[in-house]
């Protein structure tokens, strides 16, 4: 179980999407001095806003915060409005129920 997350998010070269900007947030879980990817998200720009595309944990570290994590980030980056997500599971589901900044 990583003891502290690292979040990056980068700015996509040439994504295939519609959307003007496209990114990736990615997890990062530290232990001991080893990090290692443990999530990911793609987000797509819109007008400035924030819409989570797809969102990934690693299944060896579901339930240890990293989604909340990437959340947290991805609304930081972009603070001027709800983070949009339309989920397709019950675990994006529950995310979205457990984060109230976050919006169809």
């Amino acid at each position: 179980m990583p003891t502290d997350i690292k979040i990056l998010i980068r700015r996509l070269d040439d994504p295939p999407t519609p959307y003007s900007d496209m990114w990736q947030a990615d997890a990062w879980g530290g232990m001991h001095d080893l990090w290692a990817p443990v999530g990911l998200a793609w987000i797509g720009e819109c007008e400035g806003r924030a819409q989570i595309q797809f969102i990934f944990t690693m299944p060896g570290h579901r339930r240890q915060g990293v989604a909340t994590a990437i959340l947290d980030a991805v609304q930081e980056r972009w603070p001027d409005g709800p983070v949009s997500i339309k989920p397709h599971t019950k675990a994006g589901r529950a995310l979205k129920e457990a984060h109230q900044c976050l919006t169809h």
